[in-house]
C-alpha cells in the first residue's frame, strides 16, 4: 500500500480522503523547530569504569567454568527469548525471510523483482529489508556517549551480518528527568554519540522519539538509547541466517587471528 510519495520540493503535504489538511515547510519541522535550552551538568557514573582488583583476582582464579557458563546462560538477559516471540505471528504477509532468533529480521519487498541469477539459477531476484534493534543501558550508564555509539555500531553489525547494507537509522531515547542537569548531560552526550556513529556509518537518522521523566522515587532509569537500523539487500535469496544450515558446511574461525604464522605460509596480522 502506497502511503505517500516524495516530491522535489521542500514541503510536507498531508491529505485526508483527498482533502489537503496540512501544508508545512519541511524546515519548520527541522532547523526551525523549537529548541529547549536546559542546563547541562556533568554526569559521572558512581560505579568505577574498571573492575576492582579483587574482582580481577576472582576471574583469574581456577574455577568451574562450566557452572559459570550455565549460570550465565540462565540469565534473563542472555537466555533464549523464544518464549516471547512465539506468542505472536512473525510472518508479515508471507514476506518474512529471516524471523526471530537471527541477528536481524529480513523481509522481502514484493514487486521489486528483477531478472537475474539468484541462488537457484536464473530467475527473479527480489530486494529485501533487514532490520535490527539494539541498546545497552548499563554501558550508557557508565559512559553515555560511548554506550550510545556502541548501540549504533552493534545494531549496524546485526544488519550487515544478514548480507544487507545499513542505510538508515531511527531511535527511542529513554532517560530520566531532563530537568536535572546531570540527566540532561546523559541525554546530550548520548545524542552526540549517536550522531557521531551514524555519521561514520552513513546511516542518517530518519526519525525517532523520546521517553523522558522515567523515574521511581526520584531515581532515574539507566540511560537507554535504543537504536533501530534498516539495511537493503539487493537479492533477498542471499540473506544469511544465524544458524548452521546443513551437515558438512565449513565453519570459519575469524578470531583469534595469529600475528605470526609458519614462514612457509603467508603472514597474517590482526
Amino acid at each position: 500500500m502506497i502511503v505517500g510519495t516524495v516530491q522535489p520540493e521542500p514541503r510536507l503535504r498531508i491529505r485526508h480522503h483527498g482533502e489537503l489538511v496540512a501544508d508545512i515547510p519541511n524546515q519548520s519541522l527541522t532547523d526551525d523547530a523549537p529548541l529547549y535550552h536546559r542546563p547541562v551538568g556533568v554526569w559521572k557514573s558512581p560505579i568505577p569504569l574498571d573492575p576492582p582488583e579483587e574482582i580481577l583476582a576472582q576471574l583469574a582464579a581456577d574455577r568451574d567454568y562450566t557452572a559459570d557458563l550455565k549460570k550465565l546462560l540462565a540469565s534473563a538477559n542472555v537466555c533464549s527469548k523464544r518464549w516471547v516471540h512465539e506468542q505472536y505471528d512473525t510472518m508479515v504477509q508471507t514476506n518474512t525471510v529471516i524471523g526471530p532468533g537471527g541477528e536481524a529480521g529480513v523481509m522481502r519487498i514484493k514487486g521489486t523483482g528483477t531478472k537475474g541469477l539468484g541462488t537457484e539459477g536464473l530467475g527473479t531476484r527480489e530486494r529485501g529489508l533487514a532490520m535490527a534493534l539494539d541498546g545497552n543501558g548499563r554501558w550508557t550508564y557508565l559512559d553515555p556517549r560511548l554506550g550510545a555509539m556502541h548501540a549504533v555500531a552493534e545494531c549496524a553489525r546485526k544488519v550487515a551480518m544478514t548480507g544487507a547494507t545499513p542505510v538508515a537509522a531511527t531511535n527511542c531515547l529513554n532517560f530520566g528527568n531532563p530537568e536535572k542537569p546531570e540527566i540532561m548531560a546523559q541525554l546530550s552526550s548520548a545524542i552526540d554519540g549517536i550522531a557521531e556513529a551514524c555519521t561514520a556509518l552513513g546511516t542518517p537518522i530518519t526519525g525517532g522519539n523520546v521517553s523522558l521523566y522515567n523515574e521511581t522515587r526520584g531515581e532515574g532509569i539507566y540511560p537507554t538509547p535504543v537504536l533501530g537500523i534498516v539495511g537493503i539487500l539487493n537479492d533477498v535469496t542471499k540473506a544469511v541466517p544465524a544458524e548452521f544450515q546443513q551437515a558438512g558446511d565449513a565453519i570459519v574461525l575469524l578470531w583469534p587471528i595469529p600475528s605470526v604464522r609458519n614462514p612457509s605460509q603467508t603472514s597474517m596480522c590482526p
